[in-house]
């Protein structure tokens, strides 16, 4: 090739066929050390792939010029061209996720890569055997011919996948077809570029350029898949902090359950345990008392029983479902009114349906009926009490309890106390609570439990 003077200079300099072959080479050279030092850094095989394609793209590019003067050249620059393959293969793997979004293409790959190996130890053995030529230029054939099969298998569904890396690897692969295309023009009509060339630039010299130009697409679609291994990092630790959050809060409502027994068990269980201590002393020195005190014990006996099987049904996983709440409450109404013949109690009760309650919630409810009916059963003197529990929509669990008794003041210090109970109850519950009463006139009570108490299912 001619020699080219710089205007202002005079310099001259000759881009001949070395001088270029050495320029793309260290080109290729310095991207594989780029690989090379990445796998050190984030020892991820894709970069060690990404280093071996284009070492061995070196490797081979050697082969074809001295060819002529290396023996088995053909088997060796074949084989060189198979490694090369193999590692854009797993390199493309690795950069499409291929293995975790399509298996079976990654099945296919690595037949398709077995298939590679095979036919270079095949041809290997031919030569060494020093058998014709022939017999390794049709293994070669045919192992090409099933790397076509294979990747006219995996392409569509490369594209169906639509990885973000894609547009990238398949741009600098058209790269690279399209520079081999050229040197097989080249090779098949040399006048065509005679003119330019002047006949110093080997076909060579086109498919090389193209591998440049697909390293560098290859490159960026490594920054990209960098990029999204980073964001999916990210978002594992935000889902770990998450988990971990979750874990503390569940932790806290476990604690609060451990809190409430103590109380209960502080505050019910171990007051009436000293009350029948107590009464059974005063009955060993009180005979003549004793059948009156017994009758109590008896009684602070069962309510301790009472409420040790409220205790430990709340703790019952298997009493969380909609099923075993209105069960309960059913129970809980039956219990205070079935001997108290001049009241008749009104259920009107949701079906059982998806829905459950969490011990914490299941404990309040039942806890705001079972106080708001012993306050009927002791102050309303009533003769109808209804009891209605449904669904309120997606709004949340509607509970109305009302009677027809002797009413009360709301105004009225004493009442406020018990109420103030309620609403307390009602609170921790999320939700709220509303009494309507006057004298004469009976007393409504309407609890509203928020969804957020409950989990919910099937809404929508």
């Amino acid at each position: 090739m001619r020699p080219y003077a710089h205007p202002n200079h005079g310099m001259t300099f000759s881009l001949d066929y070395p001088s270029v072959r050495l320029l793309l080479d260290g080109m290729l050279l310095m991207m594989a050390l780029y690989g090379l030092f990445s796998f050190a850094q984030h020892r991820q095989a894709i970069h060690l792939f990404y280093a071996a394609y284009m070492v061995c793209m070196i490797a081979r590019f050697g082969v074809r010029d001295f060819g002529g003067q290396l023996p088995y050249s053909h088997a060796l620059e074949s084989t060189l061209e198979g490694l090369a393959i193999v590692a854009y293969i797993q390199f493309a793997s690795w950069l499409m996720d291929i293995p975790h979004h399509d298996p079976l293409s990654r099945r296919v790959l690595n037949w398709m890569t077995a298939n590679l190996i095979l036919a270079a130890l095949i041809e290997w053995i031919f030569y060494a055997l020093r058998l014709s030529p022939w017999t390794g230029i049709v293994v070669f054939v045919l192992s090409r011919v099933l790397m076509v099969a294979g990747t006219a298998f995996i392409v569509p569904r490369l594209f169906r996948q639509r990885h973000p890396t894609l547009k990238w690897f398949i741009s600098g692969t058209a790269f690279f077809v399209g520079g081999a295309f050229v040197s097989l023009t080249y090779l098949m009509n040399p006048t065509l570029f005679m003119a330019v060339t002047e006949g110093t630039v080997k076909p060579l010299i086109f498919m090389q350029i193209g591998v440049v130009i697909e390293v560098l697409f290859f490159t960026m679609g490594l920054s990209v898949r960098n990029r999204l291994v980073e964001q999916d990092k990210l978002q594992a630790q935000a889902d770990l902090i998450e988990q971990l959050r979750e874990n503390e809060r569940k932790q806290n409502a476990l604690n609060g359950i451990r809190d409430d027994i103590a109380r209960d068990l502080h505050d019910t269980v171990g007051s009436d345990l000293s009350t029948i201590s107590l009464l059974a002393g005063v009955a060993t020195h009180q005979p003549d008392r004793a059948p009156e005190l017994f009758d109590t014990i008896g009684q602070t006996a069962r309510r301790v029983i009472d409420t040790m099987r409220e205790i430990v049904w709340n703790l019952n996983s298997a009493n969380h479902t909609t099923e075993t709440l209105n069960f309960r409450i059913r129970e809980i109404a039956y219990e205070l009114f079935t001997n108290d013949p001049t009241t008749t109690v009104t259920l009107d009760i949701e079906p059982d349906g998806p829905d459950t309650f969490p011990a914490p919630t299941r404990k309040e409810i039942l806890l705001i009926v079972k106080e708001s009916l012993q306050n009927i059963r002791k102050h309303a003197q009533a003769t109808q009490v209804s009891i209605q529990w449904r669904r309120d929509g997606e709004s949340g669990w509607q509970l109305v309890i009302q009677d027809n008794g002797i009413g009360f003041d709301i105004d009225d210090l004493k009442r406020q106390s018990g109420l103030r109970n309620l609403k307390q109850r009602a609170e921790t519950l999320g939700g709220s609570l509303e009494t309507s009463s006057r004298p004469g006139d009976g007393t409504m009570i309407r609890l509203v439990c928020p969804t957020a108490q409950v989990v919910v299912q099937g809404i929508g």
